[in-house]
């Protein structure tokens, strides 16, 4: 097996090396490890640019900093991991905003190093393939441009729609000036004229299929395009067949070509027709899997809704659209656990209805079975889909709470194309966060969408533990370090200082008027905001104690959730932080709903 990528592991303790270079080895990388000092910098010449360097120094910051910028002018592409101390925060969001791609703080265990050297690599192969330059010769040209042409077939849901646009296509890309199309049928393989275009349009269609498809029949079965002369005028005439996984969904017979000498199909416009026919095929193909699972799965008989396998088809054309466009969608996983195993009547007909209700028209719903339902979502951003998430959950649990039913409601969110371009990624990681919902820290605590933000104050603080002096101020420059790394990550971060007032204004000041798509909210209890990113300022409840220091970071950026509560005579502070999805949603939109801060959608 081909080794996966060429790491550097540089480290001055011999015995992290060794551990870096074994387990990296396991996993199929080229490893190469050294210490700082004058032999690094000759490997680094001799044998870089690397796929990765893991970089962990010693030596004073500036040095270190050095290192990270010296191999990012060298070589532009270079990615870098900084290791560093839990002590050494500064170093981080320094080397991060030289252009390290991530950070990790020793002691760092395998999972999270595996994982950031695999996400790092990921965003450097895709960086790397967007930058390859196109190819500008003219045959490229007319491919992209052909193919975009195209595409807007597999934008259409009925195969009659695909046939009719279709054979427009071909008759432009062939330059015919008639033509006509022809589908199968199902079941005995008969042929329907779908469409016709010129003078075949006003002719009567023959039996059994289009002129000579019998006599045919063996090529055009083969994927063949045809060029014949018509018995009664010797006319030009070519028969373009679309195909499917060996199998012949549709023919086009297209006439009346006029080419630079006369009468005829030029090369270049055949090719094009063939190129075209391929495109077509599968989109008449998608149609008819379509058209077959809207009979076969429209309703369930159980909830009245189509089934799993219909949203899911639905769900692929509508990627298609989203990739397109630029459109961003929505899927989720809705399940309702703990029901009775038989419900009371017209229990069932009410979580529907309390589903179809909250949702738009265009928003499509379906059901795996009486326990677990699925959700399409297109044309809405993370924050959109989000919120509605929230407000499904809600009717949903007034159902259940109406008709006295001991159950409880969990739903999963996936969002592309943040967390995945097709419909089995999104599919799971809906299914998988719709399970997390279950197991979250926030049912432990008892925190729900209706708890207030001074009770989820007094429960996270039940569980704090006491923290160095300088943990706080740490946590916090980091955070608002990685707004400088990641200022595409539509995100939402709060910020109260409470006692650590200095700590949070210096590291935004530091960031400069820098370019970034989160949203930063400041509980500055009517002070001066600093100099920095757009900043909203706030005030927290009158219920939560101005002695608390919260952080929360809710959106595409990793969840984080800080609180801390007032120092004890040592100086060090209770604090409970996690990266627990569930718990950091319900804490973001308690603040939002008691403090009143904006959240796009």
């Amino acid at each position: 097996m081909a080794p996966k990528a060429r790491i550097l592991a540089i480290d001055d303790q011999a015995y992290f090396r060794n551990l870096i270079e074994g387990l990296l080895s396991d996993e199929g990388y080229q490893v190469q490890t050294t210490a700082h000092g004058p032999g690094m910098r000759e490997l680094i010449e001799r044998d870089g640019p690397f796929d990765l360097v893991l970089l962990d120094w010693v030596t004073p910051i500036s040095e270190g900093l050095d290192l990270v910028s010296e191999l990012r002018e060298h070589w532009p592409e270079q990615e870098v991991i900084v290791l560093s101390g839990a002590g050494e925060i500064r170093r981080v969001v320094a080397s991060m905003q030289q252009g390290a791609a991530d950070y990790l703080l020793k002691p760092i265990d395998r999972e999270s190093l595996l994982g950031s050297i695999a996400a790092t690599l990921a965003r450097r192969e895709q960086r790397l393939g967007q930058a390859r330059p196109v190819d500008e010769n003219q045959a490229c040209a007319d491919r992209l441009s052909l193919l975009e042409r195209a595409l807007p077939l597999h934008g259409l849901s009925s195969a009659e729609d695909v046939g009719r646009s279709l054979l427009e296509l071909l008759c432009s890309e062939a330059r015919a000036s008639e033509g006509e199309l022809w589908l199968r049928e199902s079941g005995e393989g008969g042929w329907r004229r779908s469409s016709a275009r010129g003078a075949a349009a006003a002719r009567l269609a023959p039996e059994g299929g289009p002129a000579s498809v019998q006599a045919l029949r063996e090529d055009l079965e083969q994927g063949r395009t045809l060029l014949r002369k018509a018995d009664e005028n010797q006319e030009a005439v070519l028969f373009v067949p679309c195909m499917r996984d060996g199998e012949l969904l549709a023919i086009a017979r297209l006439a009346g070509a006029e080419g630079e000498g006369g009468p005829a199909f030029a090369t270049g416009c055949i090719e094009a027709c063939e190129k075209v026919s391929e495109i077509g095929a599968l989109a008449i193909f998608k149609a008819l899997q379509l058209a077959e699972l809207r009979r076969q799965s429209f309703k369930d008989d159980v909830t009245g809704l189509p089934g799993r396998a219909f949203i899911e088809q639905v769900a692929q054309t509508e990627l298609q659209k989203a990739s397109r466009y630029g459109r961003a969608l929505s899927y989720l996983a809705v399940v309702l656990d703990g029901l009775p195993e038989r419900l009371p009547q017209g229990a069932l007909q009410q979580i529907v209805h309390a589903m179809t209700r909250t949702l738009r028209t265009t928003d499509v719903l379906a059901s795996e079975n009486a326990r677990r339902f699925w959700l399409l979502v297109t044309d809405t951003l993370p924050f959109g889909s989000v919120v509605l998430k929230r407000r499904l959950a809600q009717r949903l649990r007034e159902v259940l709470e109406a008709r006295s039913l001991e159950g409880s409601v969990a739903i999963g969110l996936s969002c592309y194309p943040a967390d995945g371009d097709s419909v089995e990624a999104l599919t799971q990681l809906a299914s998988e966060r719709a399970d997390f919902e279950r197991t979250s820290v926030a049912r432990e605590l008892g925190i729900h969408a209706g708890s207030p933000l001074a009770e989820i104050q007094a429960r996270l603080l039940e569980r704090a533990r006491p923290m160095p002096p300088d943990f706080v101020a740490g946590a916090a420059e980091l955070v608002i370090g990685e707004l400088s790394c990641h200022g595409r990550d539509q995100s939402l971060l709060l910020l109260a200082p409470g006692a650590e007032r200095s700590a949070f204004l210096e590291p935004l000041q530091a960031l400069g008027e820098i370019e970034t798509a989160t949203e930063v909210f400041l509980a500055c209890n009517g002070d001066t905001l600093p100099n920095g990113p757009r900043i909203t300022p706030l005030a927290l409840p009158p219920e939560v104690s101005l002695d608390t220091t919260w952080i929360v970071r809710f959106g595409e950026a990793p969840p984080y959730a800080l609180v801390a509560g007032p120092p004890d005579a040592e100086g060090r502070r209770p604090v409970y932080h996690s990266s627990d999805p569930v718990l950091v949603e319900h804490v973001m939109f308690r603040l939002r709903e008691e403090v009143g801060f904006g959240m796009g959608s």
